[in-house]
């Protein structure tokens, strides 16, 4: 091809072609990445010209080999460590390459829209919809009730976000929600609106599900609802198990008289610690500061590279730390 028949284009031109600001052209061909045609100190006219062949190169060389897992835990709306959990159990397929200089994870759309199908699918199943806002209060999954005229016991077993359920009573009857005998059930305890908890990370608890209603299992959940507020925690259950996450958060009760409580806590608690003294039992993530100073150069490349990601900064260098410790 002549150079009367190479296509060249503006630097706005380039800039929309990639979708990026016109700024980050000019940074390219400042770090080397991208040269003009007429890269000419020289030049008495400063406008920068590129050949579309290369640029169409440089976009080829650059394009993402899929979605970062920040992107497609946004997508799911879940934690980027969540997602990473499902990469790392295999239920979501992702390759590793490598990104304008890192190693990253990338996962193509065809296997994200098909772990999508089956997430989707099971987030139904798994009653991630826990609590439920009624007229008079809030439905909780767990939720201890009791009987106004006969004072029998029942906690709330299954919940879906349309507010339909059912109980299980003491004597390990079913009651469905549409059953006359459902509305003569009321809460015990009103869950309360609390604050959002403003201590970062989460303590994680893995409970087995039972069928005895006044299991410590149910009042350890009934202690949470009180403390620390549904805005506050997430509820899973899946294939038995009862995956609960708690904010960092102070139990107001007396240790003595809750000794089974605890043990389960301590027996049952994945990341964080149990801890108690008189009149409270504290429950803390395992998350800790790391104060480190960094040039502005290198801050403002983490800042990118987490945005790119779909991250916040403490998620993306959290991430680069769990890759590099991992391995």
């Amino acid at each position: 091809m002549s150079m009367e028949n190479e296509k060249l284009l503006t630097t706005k031109e380039v800039a929309e072609k990639l979708e990026v600001k016109t700024a980050t052209i000019l940074k390219y061909v400042k770090d080397g990445k991208l040269t003009p045609f007429n890269d000419d100190p020289y030049q008495i006219d400063t406008t920068k010209l590129f050949k579309e062949v290369d640029v169409v190169q440089f976009q080829r060389e650059n394009k993402k080999p899929g979605l970062t897992t920040g992107e497609a835990a946004k997508e799911l709306e879940i934690h980027p460590q969540t997602l990473k959990s499902y990469i790392k159990s295999g239920e979501l397929k992702a390759q590793k390459h490598l990104y304008k200089g890192k190693e990253m994870y990338f996962i193509s759309r065809d296997d994200f829209e098909n772990f999508r199908d089956m997430y989707e699918e099971s987030k139904q199943e798994d009653m991630k919809e826990f609590f439920f806002k009624k007229d008079a209060y809030t439905l909780a999954l767990f939720q201890l009730f009791r009987n106004e005229h006969t004072h029998e016991y029942a906690r709330l077993m299954k919940l879906n976000k349309k507010g339909e359920g059912s109980f299980l009573t003491s004597d390990g009857r079913i009651i469905d929600f549409t059953e006359r005998e459902a509305t003569e059930f009321l809460p015990i305890n009103m869950i309360e609106d609390v604050p959002y908890i403003l201590k970062k990370g989460f303590a994680i608890f893995e409970f087995e599900l039972r069928e005895d209603i006044m299991s410590p299992v149910f009042k350890v959940i009934d202690l949470f609802y009180r403390s620390a507020g549904l805005k506050n925690m997430k509820l899973v259950v899946k294939d038995s198990i009862i995956h609960v996450e708690v904010r960092p958060t102070k139990l107001e009760i007396e240790p003595q008289y809750h000794q089974e409580e605890i043990q389960v806590m301590k027996e049952r608690i994945i990341e964080g610690k149990v801890t108690y003294g008189p009149g409270r039992v504290l429950i803390n993530s395992d998350v800790q500061p790391i104060n480190i100073t960094v040039p502005l150069q290198l801050k403002n490349r983490l800042k990118k590279d987490a945005k790119e990601a779909g991250m916040s900064m403490d998620e993306y260098v959290l991430s680069i730390i769990e890759e590099k410790y991992s391995r």
